[in-house]
């Protein structure tokens, strides 16, 4: 499907540029909502690892909004219980951006392989998808969404 040396430099790109971008922001502490939707939620302090916690930390954001996000809060009391209330948080939301980067990469290269209009030849393929994706994984307007730490509920 994609030739393995590219990909693997593209993949390499991907995983490494937005780490290099947005690590000198990784020394940022809570910030705003973090406090309220994080720091203050005792529904997502983990003390177990039981299916009971984690069901409580996913239904602990109601008071955030209609419909609770709970795949956020669960990903936060997951966090809480592995590292605690550290700023390691936004080291998983770049983790995250990282991981949706390489997927946009794949699935930019099946659209465009797939659309019914401009034929391209397979390099062009995947310099396209590179490009895109790359353009998305270091993009300004991904920062606070990365770097805010309540905001993975926006990644």
């Amino acid at each position: 499907m994609f030739s393995s040396r590219k990909t693997i430099l593209i993949l390499v790109l991907l995983v490494t540029l937005p780490i290099l971008v947005y690590w000198p922001g990784l020394s940022g502490g809570f910030l705003f909502d973090d406090f309220h939707s994080i720091v203050l939620n005792e529904g997502i302090l983990l003390k177990n690892f039981t299916i009971d916690a984690l069901s409580k930390s996913a239904l602990s954001g109601f008071q955030i909004g209609l419909f609770g996000r709970p795949i956020s809060m669960l990903s936060f009391g997951i966090n809480y219980y592995f590292f605690g209330l550290d700023t390691l948080l936004s080291l998983i939301n770049i983790l995250i951006h990282v991981l949706n980067g390489v997927g946009a990469y794949f699935l930019v290269s099946v659209f465009i392989k797939q659309s019914n209009g401009i034929r391209f030849d397979k390099k062009a393929t995947t310099t396209l998808a590179a490009i895109v994706a790359l353009i998305w994984v270091i993009h300004p307007i991904g920062l606070s969404s990365i770097l805010y730490i309540v905001q993975r509920m926006t990644c």
